[in-house]
Order: C-alpha cells, then structure tokens, then sequence
C-alpha cells in the first residue's frame, strides 16, 4: 500500500562535510513528494446514488478526505514550499529550523492521505450494495501513527508560527498566500490544526459506517477489524500528546527551581499535579509555605519571587492525610499531611482549597498503592538454590547464595528517618535474606543529606537484600553496588 520510498519528505539536514572548527551547515532537503494537482479528477465530486443510511455515509467519507487532501496540497504547495525556498536564500528571517518546527512531517502525511484518496476515489465511484472499503481502511489504518509525531509537535508549531508573524516580511507573505481563491477563504493556522482533527473524524465515521453495514456483509469483517486498528493508533495518539505535555508542564515547573538538573528533580515517569501556599503549622505559629504536588513525591519550600530552592520532600507511598474538622477559630481549613520522616499541620486558604490537596494527594497516594499491589499479586518464582541472578530472580525467596562483603562501614542514621541499629563493618560477610524486585523507579535526591549510602534502583531491577529495619530503610545490594533502599519500594517478602 505504501511503499518504503514514498514517505520521504524533506527534513533539515546538517552537512558532514566541514572544515576543522567549523560549526555543522543546517541545509534544507529537496522534496521527494509529488503532490496532486488542485483540479485532479480525485478532487471531483462522486455522484453516489443514495439508498440508505450507509450510502449516505460512505459519500461523506470520500467528500471529507477529498477536501482535507485539497487543503493539505495546498498548504504544502503555497505555504511551505516557497518558505522552504526562503530558508534556502535566506529571506525573512526563516530557518530550516523554523521550518521543521511548524511543519513536521505534514509532507508523509499528505503522502499518505493521497494514496488514500486514490483507492477510496476508486471503490467509491464504482458504489453498489456490495462494494467494499474496509480492507482499503485496514491497510491504511496502522500508517496512522504518522499523525502521532505531528501531533506531539503542533504546540511548538503553533508557538514558532506566531512568533514569526511579528516579523513583517513573514508576515505580509502569509497574508499575500491567504488573500488567494484557491486558499478558500482560510487562514495558516486552520491549515495547521486540520491534521489533528482529522484522526477524531475518521473514528466517528468509521464508527457509523460500521453500524449501519450489516454484520453478514462481506466487508463487515475488514471495517471492524481497521475500526479497531484505528482506535488503537487514536489512543496512542493522545497518549503520545499527553505525555509530551506533561513533560513540557513538568520541565516548566522544574524551571522555577535552582539546581533542578543537579538535584534530580525531573525524573522518569514524573509528573506535576498541582501547586499552591498553604500555612505549614510549627509549635510556635504557622508559617507560608510553597507546595508542590508531583505524581510521587510532595515537596514544600520557602515562597520566593524569584527561583525557588529545593525544600523538603516527602515520599507520596509513605504519606497521607487526615482531615481537622474545624481549626480554634471556627475555620474548616485545616487538614494534617502525615510521613514516616515529617507529620505537621497545614492550613489552606479555604475549604475549596483544602479540599482540593486532599483529594489529589490521596488519590494520587491510592493509585500508587494499586499499583504496587498489582505488582505484588503476581505469580511469583522461587529462586534457584545456587547463585541468585536478576534474570532468574523475580521474587523474594530464601537462598543459599555466596556471602557477599561489604567493602564500606555503614551505620545507622538517615536523616529525618529513625536510626538504623548495628553496624556493617568491612569485612563482614553477611549473607542475602532473599532477592525481591523493584516496583518503582527510585533515584536518591542529591540534596538529602545522610550519613548512609542509598541505592539508585529502576523499576523490575532485582535487588539482594541483607538487613531488613522497622524503620523501614533495608540494606540491598545490586551488582557490584551496596546501599540503603525504601522497602515501600520493593515487592512484599513472600514468607517460606
């Protein structure tokens, strides 16, 4: 259906062949693609006699891709390809950059959309009870990904187009494309955002058109089965988009902090929930805090007009909250945030306002612990009775693994956590309780400040565990690598 050579397009390229010290050229590819042109057959109306509900929706199938093709030759022919010429001389100001920034990959998609016109144009016009066009939509859904990428990109190219429209000559070039009759009227940025309302568009009709062909049809079979890819690639879609703004959100935030590259605090799977002052409740008065809700941890700081500093964290999977009913002044603002590491008051503008922190951090702290319960009620494997390895250990159970030595003095003492009793001295060898894996990520912040060395840790890592404390901190050991570990993080010790 596609082959390999027609999604090229044009992207920006560096040159490799430079000078010594000399920076890399940004040069602008020639494009490959070969558009259709605006009064192609493929854009003339088909008649469809119309009999029923899905002939009806079959017609509107094929006008809605045939107007969609037209705008997206358009835009690419008028709007892009004479920017790319720009960039090339170097009018306006427009950069290779710029050019990549708003457009993407717009030309594999028209690529895409053209051959689709092509085989939807053919079926359609040649419309009868019997004609089919679900194995047309079944070869071309998975090709939808395309979109994805596009997607991802539309807020920066959105944010680029507008920037360059404070510059004149840009400017009075956009307006000059706009002011033709093949533009119908619209302006760059409808052009813009018709990719992404286009995926929406294809599962409503797909949907319906599917509804209305009954199930003992030979094209049934084909329209749910592509109805299915589609969904799929739709929600992978927006699940593209959403991660990609929450990374965007999340590094915003991060920004208001100093240091936050050295400390840690972007992370993966983090994200930013909320943020807001709240009083924190000290034994004499209370003071205004910063607090700042993420998808694992709770952090509070000092309020500034500039850069915050990195405060206080608190683990969510060891957090939770209780609610003060009315506070001495007849307030109902008030509610408690407890830890293994800090418990305090905190007083909330207003009811709505508390309200609000209670409900994201306990449901936050409760998808958590779904989440490690799922993990825990898997299947577990009993390890083997010579040498644990991560790749045959996947659950606590006792072995009779090798000693192992640590090499460093550890003694108790994390701070803000209870003291750990005895010590692990150099030579001691002291043999694993048993091998549990990791169901979270945990990377130790450089601004904690211990006395004792903590172990970094991905999620599914295999951790070999020498002391277990009430406190909740056990010694693990990973690799060639030894340290203090959250046991919260692991999975639950299966007893033998």
């Amino acid at each position: 259906f596609l082959a390999a050579e027609d999604m090229a397009s044009p992207h920006v390229k560096r040159s490799s062949k430079k000078k010594k010290g000399e920076k890399p050229v940004q040069q602008v590819s020639t494009s490959t693609l070969s558009l259709l042109p605006l009064d192609s057959p493929f854009f003339q109306k088909v008649s469809v006699e119309i009999h029923s509900r899905r002939d009806r929706i079959v017609e509107e199938i094929l006008l809605t891709e045939q107007s969609y093709v037209r705008s997206m030759v358009f835009f690419v022919r008028y709007f892009k390809q004479p920017l790319v010429q720009h960039a090339i001389s170097g009018k306006m100001g427009v950069t290779p950059v710029h050019l990549q920034q708003i457009f993407s990959n717009i030309e594999d998609i028209v690529n895409l959309n053209q051959r689709l016109l092509e085989q939807l144009h053919a079926r359609i016009s040649d419309w009868s009870d019997t004609q089919k066009i679900g194995d047309v939509f079944s070869t071309m859904t998975p090709f939808l990904g395309l979109y994805t990428l596009y997607s991802i990109n539309f807020d920066t190219a959105n944010s680029v187009y507008k920037e360059l429209m404070e510059r004149k000559d840009f400017r009075s070039f956009i307006e000059e494309v706009q002011e033709k009759t093949e533009c119908l009227g619209l302006a760059f940025g409808a052009y813009l955002i018709m990719p992404i309302q286009r995926i929406p568009r294809y599962r409503m009709l797909m949907e319906d058109f599917l509804k209305n062909t009954s199930p003992d049809h030979e094209d049934h079979p084909k329209l749910a089965s592509a109805l299915a890819v589609l969904l799929n690639v739709a929600g992978k879609v927006n699940e593209a988009v959403a991660e990609a703004e929450n990374r965007q959100k999340m590094l915003n935030v991060a920004k208001k902090f100093e240091g936050y590259k050295e400390q840690g605090l972007i992370t993966p799977g983090r994200s930013f929930i909320m943020e807001g002052d709240l009083h924190k409740v000290c034994r004499k008065d209370s003071k205004k805090r910063t607090f700042f809700l993420f998808s694992d941890i709770l952090l509070y700081t000092n309020p500034s007009s500039g850069k915050y500093k990195i405060g206080t964290i608190l683990q969510l999977n060891q957090v939770s909250v209780e609610d003060v009913p009315e506070d001495t002044k007849g307030a109902n603002c008030t509610f408690q945030i407890k830890s293994n590491t800090k418990s305090f008051s905190a007083i909330a503008p207003t009811p709505e306002d508390k309200a609000k922190w209670m409900t994201a951090i306990t449901q936050r702290v409760d998808e958590m612990a779904a989440k490690a319960n799922s993990f825990i009620q898997k299947k577990t494997v009993e390890a083997p009775a010579s040498v644990a390895t991560d790749n045959e250990v996947k659950a606590c159970a006792v072995t009779s693994a090798p000693k192992v030595t640590i090499t460093n003095k550890r003694q108790g003492g994390v701070a803000g956590i209870a003291s750990f009793e005895g010590s692990v001295s150099e030579t001691e060898e002291v043999p694993p309780i048993c091998v549990l894996e990791a169901l979270f990520d945990y990377q130790p912040a450089s601004n904690e400040m211990t006395t004792t060395t903590r172990l970094p840790f991905k999620q599914g890592d295999a951790l070999s565990i020498l002391r277990q404390d009430s406190s909740g901190w056990w010694l693990a050991e990973m690799g060639d690598s030894i340290g203090w570990v959250p046991a919260s993080y692991l999975e639950e010790p299966i007893k033998l």
